[in-house]
């Protein structure tokens, strides 16, 4: 018996729930271009913070230094996403005001 080659498996529209919970969300982006890198050395990577983004209503602003997010580095701290809805603190430079936690 043939197949019918107008037969093919129910592909849902909407893909199936995920268990997992989403990636959380600081609105955050490495800035590569235009930094001081001496800066960037001593105290982490220059952001460039999304407006009315959580970072952002946090206190943080772009052209900051991130020095750590919940005490890991910049990348760590991205490469492993909490879920949305954790609580964050960021340590941060600020040039002509200094290091300060939000």
């Amino acid at each position: 018996m043939s197949e019918n080659p107008l037969m093919a498996p129910v592909i849902p529209l909407r893909p199936a729930a995920s268990s997992l919970a989403p990636p959380g969300y600081l609105g955050l982006t490495q800035r590569t271009i235009e930094v001081d890198s001496s800066c960037v050395a001593q105290y982490g990577p220059c952001v460039i913070v999304a407006s009315r983004s959580p970072a952002w209503k946090a206190g943080l602003r772009s052209d900051d230094f991130v020095t750590t997010i919940n005490d890991q580095e910049f990348h760590a701290f991205h490469a492993k996403m909490p879920p949305a809805g954790t609580q964050f603190r960021i340590t941060a430079y600020r040039q002509d005001v200094g290091t300060n936690g939000t």
